[in-house]
């Protein structure tokens, strides 16, 4: 499965890889949280835009949220932000 987490050039010289796209390696993450979280009454989203008071809108690459039914709380978020090694944001995108 690590392989897919790389690109690799369609030229002659195979060797050239790599890392996979954000929107890609996003996809990836998804695809493996919906095969290990499916049934499990949580709610995986990708691309998700945000709106919070006083800091304006954003988006997160996944977003997953799960409640107990046996009580009555907010149900609990997780945010995952993809970034590639070269993404110049990569120390601040998250904030």
């Amino acid at each position: 499965m690590a392989i897919l987490l790389w690109n690799r050039a369609a030229a002659a010289d195979y060797n050239a890889m790599w890392p996979t796209w954000e929107e890609d390696f996003s996809d990836h993450v998804m695809g493996l949280l919906k095969i290990h979280l499916g049934g499990q009454r949580i709610i995986l989203d990708r691309e998700v835009q945000v709106d919070r008071p006083g800091a304006g809108g954003g988006r997160t690459d996944i977003h997953i949220q799960a409640a107990d039914p046996s009580h009555d709380t907010e149900p609990f978020t997780v945010v995952i932000e993809a970034k590639g090694c070269w993404n110049r944001s990569l120390p601040t995108a998250l904030a």
